[in-house]
């Protein structure tokens, strides 16, 4: 009798178990959003360490909490898996450049740019060929501009080669009025005079 119980204590865990772990794995698969890259047409080249991916014309990436639009999108990613085949298993993103009328959009802000670099390992966007980022209270455009995720970070450069343009600026709205009288000036240079 202590046996048959053991044996069915054991079976109800091991079934439990595993029932539990694919619950577990199916929750977690709901809760990733996935991320879809659309585009006229896609073109895949690999080497021995990387896969390349050319997504060409109306290109949009569809994410949590993001789109992103553009004219051309290279991605660069490491690559494991059979040497021999054509495209080799995906590995991690090193890099993923957008290019032409880039627009990147998030919940209440958005970065217009001509060119975006997304750096995955270093949590870092370089936007430049005229980039800006707006959001509900400002507008912040330079020559070059720098996003480090994580520490809440934008850099915006001047040109160096060019004096005259693409000087970091930012929009913001009207500043209050704070109520200084033109005329207070004028009254006591009066008083003193006479």
């Amino acid at each position: 009798m202590n046996k048959l119980f053991l044996f069915l204590y054991i079976i109800l865990h091991v079934s439990l178990n595993v029932c539990i772990a694919d619950d577990e794995e199916v929750i977690a698969n709901q809760l990733v959003p996935l991320t879809v890259v659309r585009s006229e047409s896609l073109e895949m080249t690999s080497n021995s360490q990387h896969n390349y991916f050319y997504f060409t014309d109306n290109v949009t990436i569809n994410g949590n909490n993001l789109l992103v639009k553009c004219d051309n999108l290279e991605v660069t990613a490491s690559r494991s898996g059979e040497a021999d085949a054509t495209i080799g298993r995906i590995g991690v993103i090193k890099k993923i450049i957008a290019i032409g009328s880039v627009e990147i959009l998030q919940a209440g802000r958005a970065a217009l740019a001509g060119r975006a670099e997304l750096l995955p390992a270093e949590d870092k966007i370089i936007l430049t060929d005229s980039p800006k980022i707006l959001d509900r209270k400002a507008v912040v455009s330079g020559w070059r501009i720098t996003l480090i995720k994580g520490k809440r970070t934008a850099i915006v450069e001047n040109n160096p080669d060019d004096n005259e343009g693409h000087r970091p600026t930012v929009v913001l709205d009207a500043l209050p009025d704070f109520g200084f009288d033109n005329n207070v000036n004028s009254d006591s240079e009066e008083k003193e005079t006479e």
